[in-house]
């Protein structure tokens, strides 16, 4: 994973400004992927908004910070963005929008899908993990980013929702690892 996460920092690195963006049809670990890593984005001095075009649901409004922020259009940052991180996606398809709307854009993405046929410029994926969440708490462990109680609990509800409240085969050693790790940095 070191040689992906590697790729995904310099890609990062390279860019002024960055849209982020999830899967229609949002779940947790849709939502708090899009979340973290944009608050990741921004960390790293970057211009960034995060995007789900289809609306979310009402019980992630109540508890999952940051939640007011994520854009439902396509709008003046998306054109003018020189790049997309697409979190949770595992085809160009799951956004929900016009595939031309990605055609002068450079693409990185961070998934745990198996199917994901590896789309973007930067491919950062983990189909070991069981959740999006886990994959991108692993890259802040490496790049060394450490995490306030917003993200964990964003991650944290990434994992939670994508193991079924940790009882489905996504509950592993390393999700419930992660999982411990981030209810001690303050996740709700």
């Amino acid at each position: 994973m070191d040689k992906d996460f590697r790729e995904l920092q310099k890609f990062i690195d390279n860019q002024d400004s960055l849209a982020v963006v999830c899967h229609k049809r949002p779940d947790g670990d849709a939502l708090g992927s899009l979340l973290a890593w944009t608050a990741y984005l921004e960390a790293q001095g970057k211009n960034v908004e995060a995007y789900c075009f289809d609306a979310i649901p009402d019980y992630f409004k109540v508890f999952l910070p940051q939640i007011e922020r994520v854009r439902r259009q396509v709008d003046d940052f998306w054109r003018a963005a020189p790049a997309i991180v697409l979190v949770d996606c595992g085809d160009l398809a799951m956004p929900g929008i016009a595939a031309e709307l990605f055609a002068d854009k450079r693409l990185a993405l961070i998934d745990h899908h198996a199917s994901n046929p590896r789309y973007g410029e930067v491919n950062c994926l983990a189909p070991a993990a069981s959740a999006t969440a886990e994959l991108i708490f692993n890259y802040f462990e490496f790049a060394g980013f450490s995490l306030d109680k917003n993200s964990a609990t964003q991650l944290f509800t990434g994992i939670y929702t994508d193991t079924d409240a940790f009882s489905n085969l996504g509950t592993t050693p390393e999700a419930l690892r992660i999982s411990s790790l981030l209810l001690k940095q303050g996740a709700n």
